[in-house]
């Protein structure tokens, strides 16, 4: 039981990653493009839980929930960075030279 723990625990920084990432995807209209990777990625999930079933038992959802981010992290993170850095730079472009970027109250 503790391992199911530990699963679910050290999967939560793909939730990070997969909030921020549909998030962008959001603000950049590409709605059918997290639609697909929701789809594919909850595909994996069931592959993965039928495929260990049979050996691991119950375990088996939480070894598929670790796989499941561990790829999440792998394939959505380097483009989630190049996207924030590209919002960042176009921060910085955008306040000009000299200008501080915290807001004065």
């Amino acid at each position: 039981m503790a391992m199911i723990y530990n699963a679910f625990g050290n999967s939560q920084s793909s939730s990070a990653i997969t909030a921020f990432y549909s998030s962008f995807a959001w603000l950049d209209r590409r709605v059918w493009k997290l639609t697909v990777r929701e789809f594919v990625s909850a595909a994996v999930y069931f592959i993965l839980i039928f495929v260990f079933i049979g050996h691991f038992g119950i375990l088996s959802i939480g070894i598929a929930s670790v796989i499941d981010s561990a790829l999440r992290g792998v394939l959505f993170l380097p483009p989630l960075v190049k996207r924030y850095k590209r919002v960042a730079a176009d921060d910085v472009l955008a306040s000009g030279p000299g200008q501080s970027q915290v807001a004065e109250t």
